[in-house]
């Protein structure tokens, strides 16, 4: 009898009887799904988590950056100076609407919010930070030279949207529609041979003008240089620096030979300051001490003729002496010095806090805009000698305190023109 090979049952048989295996497979679908969910989720909340940040921007203080999930800016905080600055959100971009000084250290603060379904996960809120320093502009050529065929331009350091001409005309503001790094100077000048500005720029719409630079400008030169002198050579402070600028080098126009300065009048103290050269084109003269007394007059001699330019934008005839002349002086002042020095009737008292500083620079200057004070009569006197006093003028009490001054220092009596009048007041109240 043949015995037969008994046939094995099938995978899907055995499985059909064993119910724990169906079980784990369903179970393994489960959690493989409940996996990929997971995954999809983290990378979702990778992708789509929360971010913000402060950076640089264009023409703002700060650009705010956000991505992933939403988020409101909930506040903004700046401050300068210890000083909140109110500002305004324009599409990310943080733009003051008070006017900034430049160069001034900004602190932000931005506060933002994110939705209240996503809070116990990433937090209910974000505070980010952000230091800035607002723009400058430097005025980078103090000499500028036109033609007919080269515009005259201020050329700056960092691209510029307000800017401030000033010459002896006026003061013309240029608000540019586009930043720009040069700024055409033409329609300040217009055909002026050569002369001054004073310059001043902002890089921002939103910032105030800062101190103006001096800029010095030609427009076109012959064979003889053009010289322009400032500050005015008839209103000179003691302690003025006199800026003398070519429309050629210095080393051309003058080789290695410098200008000298000479008082007019013999006796008067000589000028002991010091030329420098600051630009291929411009000397400066720097005194060691006030020496530009009020009303004194000084020659100043060049090594070569030159064309002088005038304030009205003329230039006067070749030559290479230039008369040199100290400010007008302030005659109370002058009043407040001789009744300190009780050469007058009367007293001075300074107002309170407007006393110059007791040093000759100080006391120099203060010869040209007096300090508040009051003058009391020292004694009883009749009213037809005090009706001849009067603050301010020139009259014969002062005149002749001037001459009791100048005789008792020896000095010729000359009065108001002696050349050594006024440094010799100031010494005295030194001493």
């Amino acid at each position: 009898m043949a015995i037969g090979r008994k046939k094995k049952p099938s995978q899907s048989a055995e499985n059909m009887k064993s119910p724990s295996g169906t079980f784990k497979r369903v179970a393994l679908i489960a959690l493989g799904g409940v996996g990929l969910a997971l995954i999809g989720a983290g990378a979702f909340l990778v992708l789509q988590w929360p971010k913000a940040s402060l950076g640089a921007s264009s023409n703002a203080l700060a650009q705010i950056k956000l991505s992933g999930i939403a988020q409101k800016v909930s506040a903004v905080t700046v401050m300068a100076d210890n000083k909140a600055i109110p500002v305004v959100i324009k599409g990310g971009a943080i733009v003051p609407s008070a006017m900034l000084p430049v160069s001034t250290p900004v602190t932000l603060s931005v506060s933002l919010e994110r939705p209240s379904w996503i809070s116990w996960l990433t937090g209910k809120s974000e505070a980010i930070e952000y230091r800035v320093i607002t723009p400058a502009a430097k005025l980078l050529n103090p000499v500028a030279f036109g033609s007919p065929t080269t515009p005259l331009l201020g050329n700056f350091s960092t691209p510029v949207r307000t800017v401030s001409l000033t010459s002896a005309a006026g003061t013309k503001i240029l608000h540019l529609a586009n930043s720009t790094t040069k700024v055409s100077l033409a329609g300040v000048v217009g055909s002026s041979p050569a002369g001054t500005l004073e310059v001043s720029a902002s890089p921002e719409s939103w910032e105030s003008l800062p101190a103006a630079s001096l800029l010095t400008y030609f427009q076109g030169s012959g064979t003889t240089p053009i010289a322009v002198i400032s500050p005015t050579i008839s209103n000179l402070s003691p302690s003025s620096n006199i800026t003398i600028t070519l429309s050629q080098t210095i080393a051309s126009a003058f080789g290695s030979k410098l200008p000298s300065i000479d008082p007019v009048i013999n006796g008067a103290n000589p000028l002991k300051g010091v030329w420098t050269q600051t630009t291929p084109y411009t000397l400066v003269y720097t005194p060691s001490a006030p020496e530009f007394w009020p009303s004194e007059q000084f020659t100043l001699t060049l090594p070569v003729a030159v064309d002088l330019s005038v304030q009205n934008a003329k230039l006067a005839d070749a030559s290479a002496t230039i008369p040199l002349q100290g400010a007008s002086p302030s005659i109370t002042r002058l009043q407040e010095l001789l009744a300190q020095l009780n050469y007058l009737p009367l007293s001075w008292t300074p107002a309170a806090g407007d006393a110059p500083s007791g040093t000759d620079a100080a006391l120099a200057q203060s010869a040209l805009q007096a300090p508040y004070g009051t003058f009391s009569w020292r004694w009883q006197m009749p009213s037809n000698f005090t009706s001849l006093w009067q603050e301010g003028s020139y009259n014969v009490i002062t005149r002749g305190a001037v001459m009791s001054f100048e005789q008792f220092n020896h000095l010729d009596s000359s009065g108001l023109a002696n050349p050594l009048l006024w440094p010799t007041l100031i010494q005295d109240v030194l001493a």
